[in-house]
């Protein structure tokens, strides 16, 4: 006959049972803790990343002189700013525009990601968008709106110039990054000129 309760054997047992479901557990919860850390600081690198070259772009920003229609275009799209302009290629022998547009693209999961296009070709900057704001400042007031018909959705025709700064909103994967980036040509020609 036997006693009731368990064997040391019974118990033994159990013990190591449970010391492998911990360890398989714990080692789950810390590559999730992983992954979770590496997609956070993805997000926050292509965050930066699109703030950067945007800045960039903006601080090389001319009017195309061969262009007749607005050079310089920021309009709203719904709930997203849509921005184009032209960027020198640097050159100092022969500066040759490029057509630059920024704007918001919906993916499949409805999240908005930021894309460049230069000379036609898109490029995806950042993903999980929230955010995209962008101002113009003229030397008075800040603008949404520049060089942009809006009764008429269309560029405004002429040359209407460049503001002196820009200010930028980007919202992604949890961050939030404000950046505003002088205009060069503006500045520069507006010191010459006093």
């Amino acid at each position: 006959m036997r006693a009731e309760g368990f064997t040391y054997v019974e118990i033994l047992l159990a013990v190591a049972l449970t010391s492998v479901l911990v360890a398989a557990a714990s080692q789950a919860t810390a590559f999730a803790v992983r992954r979770a850390a590496r997609m956070s600081a993805d997000a926050w690198s292509e965050t930066g990343t699109a703030t950067s070259v945007l800045a960039r772009d903006l601080r090389s920003a001319v009017l195309h002189d061969a262009e007749a229609r607005t050079t310089f275009v920021l309009r709203s799209d719904g709930a997203f700013d849509r921005l184009e302009f032209y960027r020198t290629d640097g050159s100092a022998t022969a500066p040759s525009p490029k057509a630059i547009a920024y704007a918001i693209r919906r993916g499949a999961d409805g999240r908005g990601e930021v894309w460049r296009s230069e000379g036609g070709v898109a490029r995806r900057l950042c993903g999980d968008v929230t955010t995209f704001d962008v101002s113009a400042f003229d030397g008075e007031t800040w603008k949404r709106e520049w060089g942009w018909d809006a009764e008429r959705a269309t560029p405004l025709s002429g040359i209407r110039g460049l503001p002196l700064l820009v200010s930028v909103r980007l919202s992604a994967g949890g961050r939030d990054v404000t950046t505003v980036c002088p205009l060069l040509t503006p500045l520069l020609a507006r010191a010459l000129h006093e």
